[in-house]
């Protein structure tokens, strides 16, 4: 798998995202991709939308993105 540039971005538990040994990712696409998602495109995106607890969300975005978003295993 790596020999081709894939990985297991959630292959161990890092108080996150429950382990998803499915879940595979391909490093040339997936990595370029998450240095452009932050908070701010994530609410941008939730604009104009009937979202319930939007408030609670708003809030607590940063730490939902850095906890169960970007927390990866990198290798």
């Amino acid at each position: 798998m790596a020999q081709f540039d894939f990985y297991r971005p959630f292959a161990h538990d890092r108080d996150g995202v429950a382990v998803e040994p499915w879940h595979i990712s391909y490093q040339p696409l997936s990595r370029p991709a998450a240095k452009q998602l932050t908070p701010e495109v994530i609410w941008e995106a939730w604009q104009h939308e009937d979202i319930a607890g939007d408030t609670w969300l708003r809030l607590h975005l940063p730490d939902i993105f850095s906890r169960f978003i970007m927390n990866i295993d990198e290798d």
